[in-house]
């Protein structure tokens, strides 16, 4: 019997009452909460239609509560989850992958688009942000439990600073986009 990243064993996939097929897994993926949201947001957007102050003012209070709601959630992934039991190569390449390689990706685009540098600074920063909640959730509905997603998440916003703080120092002395 195999056992995986946090001690549980393996079984077969027929076996497991949580398993989901590939459609089912497929169609959770898009249709949840957060896609509906953005979807609902762009029409909104789309129609030029001015917001109601109540939904103003509500989404204004909500946006303050934001790091405080994600740190709480950073706190519950650090209560449940032992720190030291997962598969540490695996997720060093995740993260890595996702503060390195998608960051570089975006500088890339930039520099090809001619984007000034402002902008380019602007979106190769914004792929260096922790990852969010989503992939958790994307995981949990699709039927692949926590395993890696859930200490990527946690060491991702442990690392998260002092790798931004790097991003910036390079972004800063390296001048390869236009102004």
């Amino acid at each position: 019997d195999e056992k995986d990243e946090i001690g549980n064993e393996d079984s077969d996939e027929s076996d497991n009452p949580d398993s989901v097929s590939l459609k089912w897994a497929i169609f959770k993926t898009y249709v949840n909460p957060i896609t509906i949201c953005a979807v609902l947001g762009i029409i909104w957007s789309a129609t030029g239609v001015k917001m109601i102050t109540f939904l103003e003012e509500t989404s204004n209070t909500l946006q303050k509560a934001t790091l405080g709601a994600g740190l709480f959630v950073v706190g519950l992934f650090m209560f449940h989850h032992p720190f030291i039991k997962f598969n540490i190569p695996r997720v060093i390449l995740y993260i890595f992958i996702h503060y390195f390689i998608i960051p570089s990706i975006s500088i890339l685009w930039s520099y090809i688009l001619k984007i000034d540098s402002t902008q380019a600074i602007i979106n190769a920063l914004s792929h260096v942000a922790p990852l969010g909640i989503f992939g958790s959730f994307l995981a949990q509905n699709t039927g692949y439990k926590m395993k890696c997603v859930s200490y990527t998440f946690f060491w991702s916003n442990v690392v998260f600073l002092p790798i931004f703080m790097l991003w910036i120092l390079f972004l800063k002395e390296v001048t390869i986009f236009s102004d």
